[in-house]
């Protein structure tokens, strides 16, 4: 914007570039006296600016109308940890006593992030009288990784005097997503 006693909307280009590298939008023209430097998903992470990243915007006039001068000027912004939604499904709706039982955890990035969390998830499966549930292989101490978003136990057998089920998963995050748990979760074995 003009600085007065200057009037008018500037016209010209912007560029933004940025260090670490990840930012480079190269020439943008002004609309309206804006410019908008848009990056596809991924392309700043946590781990790609740990300490954050100088973003440099410099504008260049364009040739006619008022005269206005070149300047930039940069800010530092911080990269942080995409949060994430983490979500419990038993199946079948209304599993019996003995089991099977399919215990599914998925996790997806939260708004307005994009992409696909990696990572692992733990299933904490308590039964009311006989304490800790393992999952079957091939998860090791109901621990295993996510594939397509996603991390399955299957409790193939279910002992007398479990019920109700006390189920939490926790997401351990990884270097672009926050990690989290789901609340407990009964279910009841019918």
């Amino acid at each position: 914007q003009a600085i007065g006693p200057g009037t008018g909307t500037p016209a010209g280009t912007v560029t933004f570039s940025s260090s670490p590298a990840g930012v480079s939008c190269v020439s943008v023209t002004l609309v309206v006296g804006s410019a908008k430097c848009s990056l596809a998903a991924g392309t700043l992470t946590p781990t790609s600016a740990p300490s954050g990243m100088v973003v440099t915007v410099a504008f260049t006039p364009a040739g006619s109308g008022p005269t206005y001068s070149s300047s930039s000027g940069t800010l530092t912004q911080s990269v942080v940890k995409a949060s994430t939604s983490l979500t419990l499904l038993v199946s079948p709706k209304k599993p019996s006593l003995g089991g099977p039982v399919t215990l599914s955890a998925v996790v997806v990035a939260g708004l307005p992030s994009s992409g696909s969390p990696t990572g692992t998830v733990q299933f904490n499966v308590l039964g009311k009288s006989t304490g800790p549930l393992l999952c079957d292989a091939p998860l090791t101490n109901n621990t295993g990784p996510l594939t397509n978003s996603v991390v399955t136990c299957n409790l193939s057998s279910i002992p007398d005097g479990s019920t109700p089920l006390k189920v939490t998963v926790t997401y351990f995050g990884d270097n672009n997503y926050l990690g989290g748990s789901t609340k407990a979760k009964k279910i009841k074995l019918h």
